[in-house]
């Protein structure tokens, strides 16, 4: 499940936490004489202005005059967030957190670049803190439960969230979260209370015929699915997510056109959206269409650099084209936003294969292998049947 699919509306909502003041160490003066409390008050100013260039521009001046100034190192994260350039913001905020990790509010928004990155069990960490340490945080606790339920942890997930029911319970996006979480976690009498209360607040308003459709396309129920999302269309045809949604139930049955036609719909809604690109880009390419595919997943990527899928996407393109050091370009930036997918190790090394660089080959095919090897021996111990689609995926790869 996406976090960017469910949550859009939850964090165009959220507020990046800057550092108004900070501490700076003495007689750090520039070579035109300014301080770093003058520039830092002028950084804040650019900051609080819209104008990010001159408040990076200050923030990296006091940086480089005081360099164990956290809060120069914060708001520059803050403003490579607000420009959506999550490896730069999580550099810079980890820096802030290493001078002074007491800061909840760099660890919320570390907590928010892992999430925005879906490295959901990363975030969780981050919003425990601020939650332990800011009494009162809702924003953290409702992070915190979120990142719990997409990192498929449902029961903790159920217990962070069922305490915001009293604030919460007018929220249809709360409610889904909960009832799904609940209904993962086995407690069916708070799945089945949220998922009323959800209909209730709902009313058949095309907000809960999308997140109804949602729901049964999460149990593959796609007939319910289709006529849900529909309703919902009909009711308002520019809603967000509806047609995206309708997308996923087309392709699920494989009607690939139809599914290409509702994201080009979904895109004309919302042109800036990065990860309905990222899905006419993998529809296209199920059509054969090459040129298509690359043109979405370029959009994609133009619009949030951090998509795993989007570059895995190209690499694909590129390596049917032969093109194997491009795609092998493509593979590194996938690989260094997901380490941990054997699948992408196992690709990675067949294309180093095919550049005949047969050393870097096997280091990744044995690195496929242990990570592989780990998840299976995790999956044993969890109890859980089957294998994790990843695997099969290296599986696959390998056939090929």
């Amino acid at each position: 499940m996406n976090a960017r699919v469910v949550m859009p509306i939850l964090l165009s909502t959220l507020l990046l936490v800057t550092v108004a003041t900070g501490a700076f160490a003495q007689n750090t003066t520039g070579a035109a004489g300014q301080d770093p409390a003058t520039l830092f008050a002028q950084g804040m100013q650019s900051l609080q202005a819209g104008d990010l260039s001159q408040a990076a521009q200050d923030f990296q001046a006091v940086a480089k005059l005081d360099p164990s100034s956290a809060a120069a190192h914060s708001n520059l994260g803050v403003i490579a967030m607000r420009r959506k350039h999550w490896a730069e913001a999580l550099t810079e905020l980890r820096m802030a957190a290493r001078i002074e990790p007491s800061l909840t509010g760099v660890r919320l928004n570390m907590g928010l670049v892992y999430y925005r990155m879906n490295d959901f069990a990363a975030a969780a960490p981050e919003f425990a803190y601020v939650v332990a340490h800011q009494r009162g945080s809702q924003q953290a606790v409702y992070l915190l439960g979120l990142s719990y339920f997409f990192a498929d942890k449902y029961q903790q997930a159920l217990t962070t969230l069922l305490p915001l029911w009293p604030q919460q319970q007018r929220s249809l996006t709360y409610l889904y979260v909960l009832g799904s979480a609940a209904h993962r976690a086995n407690s069916e009498a708070v799945s089945m209370q949220a998922f009323r209360q959800m209909a209730e607040v709902g009313r058949g308003s095309p907000e809960f015929h999308l997140y109804a459709g949602k729901a049964a396309l999460g149990k593959q129920e796609y007939a319910e699915a289709e006529t849900e999302l529909t309703a919902a269309i009909t009711a308002d045809p520019g809603l967000p997510m509806a047609h995206f949604f309708l997308a996923r139930v087309y392709s699920e049955q494989q009607q690939l056109d139809k599914a290409r036609e509702a994201l080009l719909e979904e895109i004309r809604i919302e042109p800036e959206v990065p990860f309905s690109y990222d899905e006419l880009g993998r529809i296209e390419l199920e059509l054969n269409h090459a040129a298509q595919a690359e043109k979405a997943f370029q959009s994609a990527l133009a619009r949030d650099p951090s998509l795993t899928t989007a570059y895995s996407g190209l690499a694909q393109i590129y390596r049917d084209q032969h093109r194997y050091a491009d795609s092998l370009s493509m593979l590194n930036h996938a690989v260094a936003l997901q380490p941990n997918s054997a699948s992408l190790h196992y690709l990675r090394g067949q294309l180093l294969a095919r550049l005949h660089r047969e050393k870097e080959a096997q280091t990744e095919f044995q690195e496929a292998q242990s990570l592989l090897h780990r998840f299976n021996e995790q999956l044993s111990k969890s109890g859980v049947p089957g294998r994790s689609a990843d695997a099969q995926t290296t599986e696959q790869a390998a056939q090929e």
